[in-house]
């Protein structure tokens, strides 16, 4: 149908530019004729068309928002697997941490079985050096709790009484 309108056009334009020399402006009138005739099957194409472009649009817009909804699941899903990336050094360290911890327990299980296996009075001698132990660490951190007051009690001591006499000082100087 588009064909018809590439033949009727040139006609139509032709008629309008070049004089005509004979039959009456004949030729004239076909080629207003064939060009207004065009150009109303060119717009009725152009608009069929247009109408068929919109029903097609409108056959894809779910697949247009299906692609949106696909877009931001793959964004979301590359978010999570940044935040793994991150995450992963940190869980190895933990797990090294927690797998060190692990072996210590076991060793330490397997002392506690040996102690167990061994006889009373070596039980109760190892209690006895445990307990002295534990006794002697408190001490000491008593005796350096007891040292570490004393001293702030003296320093106390010694700067208050001289800022207390300053202090005396200027107001009996300054304020009476």
């Amino acid at each position: 149908m588009e064909w018809i309108l590439l033949l009727a056009l040139p006609f139509g334009v032709a008629g309008q530019f070049f004089p005509p020399r004979g039959l009456d402006h004949l030729e004239n009138v076909l080629g207003l004729t064939f060009t207004v005739l065009g150009l109303g099957v060119w717009t009725a194409l152009g608009k069929a068309r247009a109408d068929e472009n919109r029903e097609r649009m409108g056959q894809l817009t779910p697949l247009f928002a299906k692609l949106e909804g696909l877009e931001e699941s793959l964004r979301e899903l590359r978010d999570n697997v940044e935040h793994i990336r991150d995450a992963v050094p940190e869980l190895e360290a933990e797990l090294g941490i927690r797998t060190a911890m692990i072996n210590r327990l076991k060793a330490d299980a397997e002392s506690f079985d040996r102690l167990k296996d061994a006889s009373r009075a070596e039980a109760e001698a190892v209690q006895e050096l445990i307990d002295r132990t534990i006794a002697r660490g408190q001490a000491l951190s008593q005796r350096s709790v007891a040292s570490r007051e004393r001293l702030y009690f003296l320093a106390g001591l010694l700067f208050s009484m001289p800022i207390g006499i300053l202090v005396n000082f200027l107001y009996d100087r300054w304020i009476k």
